[in-house]
């Protein structure tokens, strides 16, 4: 087996050490995500819950009328005193079995790592401990487009390059485009504006005219009138 075949080999074996890696790190991400904070039970929050005595009331004098009425606020303030501590506790155990399952979780991880430390520690960068980089490495020497770990970190961080470089100029034609966009808009209104000016001003010389050809009537019927006496 030569060089080449034995890098192929560690980074395969690499490729799914950092998978392993990778899941188990969202598992865990998902298995926080389900815990549940307690219900505070601050001056706030008990003014709150007095949605509690109202519907234990209603359903009291639904079914049993007046007496029935007492008897759920009776029930509804009890209720309410105790509501926090067994939602709270109910809380709590269900918190537990999601820190078993967070635990389990960990130790997988943990041994993961030991194996990632045994077969990787020693040759594989751990700036580049990523899925993503791992893979570019493998695909890199497999394709012969290089001969040595080096020079695929160095494609890799060339191809990071590019991709930022990519990133910023679609952010700028983005951001570009936006401005094009509000320019036009402020066009747009202009040209709304200066219309609505333009109808308002022929709207106010038709009434002139209007007015004109009223008073010029009116004069010459004047006329009329003062010639016939």
């Amino acid at each position: 087996m030569d060089a080449r075949d034995e890098l192929l080999n560690q980074l395969s074996n690499a490729v799914s050490i950092i998978k392993q890696l990778a899941n188990i790190q969202q598992n865990l991400n998902n298995v926080r995500s389900q815990y549940q904070p307690n219900v505070p039970a601050n001056k706030k929050a008990k003014r709150r819950s007095w949605w509690i005595i109202v519907i234990c009331a209603l359903i009291g004098g639904v079914i049993l009328k007046d007496i029935g009425l007492i008897i759920g606020i009776v029930a509804g303030v009890f209720a309410r005193k105790y509501y926090f501590k067994f939602r709270n506790e109910k809380i709590d155990a269900e918190n537990l079995e999601i820190q078993k399952k967070e635990q389990a979780v960990l130790d997988n991880l943990a041994n993961v790592q030991k194996v990632y430390i045994e077969q990787l520690g020693s040759w594989y960068p751990e700036n580049y401990c990523s899925v993503d980089a791992v893979q570019y490495f493998y695909t890199a020497i497999k394709n012969f487009r290089a001969d040595t770990l080096k020079e695929a970190i160095n494609l890799y961080e060339i191809y990071l390059h590019q991709k930022r470089v990519e990133d910023n100029q679609k952010q700028s034609i983005n951001q570009q485009k936006l401005g094009n966009l509000l320019s036009a808009g402020s066009l747009v209104l202009q040209g709304v504006a200066i219309g609505e000016q333009s109808r308002h001003n022929a709207s106010v010389e038709y009434e002139a005219k209007v007015a004109n050809r009223t008073l010029n009537d009116a004069n010459r019927t004047l006329n009329d009138i003062r010639n016939r006496f």
